[in-house]
């Protein structure tokens, strides 16, 4: 099971339906509201998977991409992947880009453990009120208000 911690006073209007774009406070959702935290994390997740395929796909294609394309602050600047290498690599890919260059992570155990995460969490989607047909989900960057951990 997932638990929450709200954090902030900014979750004001932090939430709204993907159908509808009718927006909601946190507090709006009383205990429902960490179901909306819970498969907004769960998403999140799917896309670092995502990631994580692509980052084992380019390690394969390119091998010496490996070392070189770490976060930054960890490696000289005789070892910095160029510009050239960095867009080569990852085919353009911003995200995966960004998620190496920031990230310092064993990407085999990370891996395994979100593949953990997603088969043991049967989440689902908390529909809008309004038009009962979309998610309810966070805008951007509002989710960082909440901290969200697996409790064992």
């Amino acid at each position: 099971m997932l638990e929450y911690k709200k954090a902030g006073d900014n979750m004001e209007k932090a939430l709204y339906c993907i159908n509808c774009s009718a927006e909601f406070s946190a507090e709006q959702f009383g205990e429902k509201l960490e179901q909306v935290i819970d498969y907004y994390f769960v998403l999140e997740l799917k896309k670092e998977l995502e990631l994580l395929s692509k980052v084992e796909e380019m390690y394969r294609k390119y091998p010496e991409s490996k070392n070189k394309m770490v976060p930054l602050r960890e490696i000289s600047k005789q070892t910095a992947p160029t510009n050239e290498e960095i867009e080569y690599w990852t085919k353009g890919n911003k995200p995966l880009a960004d998620y190496l260059l920031t990230k310092s992570i064993n990407i085999d155990a990370r891996k395994k453990f979100v593949e953990k995460i997603l088969e043991d969490e049967g989440l689902e989607p908390l529909l809008c009120p309004v038009c009962k047909k979309g998610i309810i989900s966070f805008k951007d960057g509002k989710y960082k208000g909440f901290e969200t951990k697996l409790s064992r």
